[in-house]
C-alpha cells in the first residue's frame, strides 16, 4: 500500500487507542489473576511470537464471502456401525473412567448436558463421516461454510458417541488423543445446530458444546467430521 493510501491518525484516533489498550490491560490481568499466573507467564507470552500470532489468529475474524476452500483437509471415511436405532443421550453419556466403562468419560460440560442430555436420536443403518484436519485458527462460521453448508456439516450424538466407543481408553484411531479437539456440529433438543467437541485428557474423555457463533475459534490441527457425501 502506498504512503497516500494509509489511513492519517488523528488525535482523537490515538486517544481511542490508548483507552483501549487500557482496558485491554485490565482484562488481561484480571484472567491472567483468575487462573493463578503471575507476570513470568505474560514474559513468556512476549518472547514466544508463535504464540501472539495464534492468539491473534483466533480474535481477527474474517468475514465468511473472503474463506477461499483452504481451510480443511480431508484424511479418510469412517463407517460408523449402529447396533441400534433409537440412541438416548442420557442413557450414554455419563461421566465414568472405571475399567468396566463402555467408554471412559472425565467431563461433561453444563452447555453439552443443557442442550444435548434430553435428546433421543432415531437413525435407520450405518452411517459414513468425512473427516479432516483444519489447517488454520477458524471460528465455526467459516468451517461450516467449507463443510457445504449446516446440512452437510451436521453429524449426531451416536456417531460420536460410538467413535469414543472404539477408544475407550484414549488408544490411538480416528478420534484425535493427544489433546486436540474432535469436532462435530450436532443439533440439540431444541433443532439448534451446536458445535460438539471431544478430547482426550488424562484419564478420559471430555465433552464440551458451544454456539457456533462463538467468537473464539479453533486452533489449526484439530479434526473436524462431517457428513460424506
Amino acid at each position: 500500500m502506498s504512503r497516500n493510501n494509509k489511513k492519517q491518525w488523528d488525535l482523537e484516533d490515538l486517544l481511542s487507542v490508548v483507552g483501549f489498550v487500557f482496558e485491554l490491560v485490565r482484562v488481561v490481568v484480571n484472567a491472567l489473576r483468575k487462573r493463578g499466573g503471575t507476570v513470568d507467564d505474560l514474559r513468556r507470552l512476549l518472547k514466544e511470537p508463535a504464540l501472539v500470532d495464534q492468539v491473534f489468529d483466533l480474535i481477527v475474524v474474517r468475514p465468511v464471502a473472503e474463506v477461499k476452500n483452504n481451510l480443511l483437509k480431508l484424511v479418510d471415511v469412517v463407517r460408523v456401525s449402529l447396533s441400534a436405532t433409537c440412541f438416548s443421550a442420557v442413557d450414554n453419556f455419563v461421566v465414568d473412567t472405571s475399567p468396566s466403562a463402555v467408554a471412559k468419560v472425565s467431563y461433561l460440560s453444563d452447555n453439552f448436558k443443557n442442550w444435548f442430555l434430553n435428546c433421543v436420536e432415531g437413525l435407520d443403518g450405518d452411517i459414513n463421516l468425512s473427516y479432516h484436519t483444519l489447517l488454520k485458527a477458524s471460528v465455526d462460521e467459516p468451517i461450516i461454510a467449507e463443510l457445504g453448508g449446516e446440512v452437510k456439516a451436521e453429524t449426531f450424538l451416536v456417531a460420536i458417541w460410538y467413535l469414543m466407543t472404539q477408544q475407550k481408553n484414549g488408544e490411538v484411531g480416528v478420534l484425535l488423543t493427544n489433546g486436540y479437539a474432535n469436532i462435530f456440529y450436532v443439533l440439540d433438543e431444541n433443532g439448534v445446530l451446536r458445535a460438539v467437541s471431544v478430547f482426550w485428557y488424562g484419564d478420559g474423555w471430555f465433552v464440551r458444546a458451544c454456539t457456533v457463533a462463538f467468537p473464539v475459534g479453533w486452533l489449526a490441527g484439530r479434526r473436524v467430521f462431517s457428513q460424506n457425501s
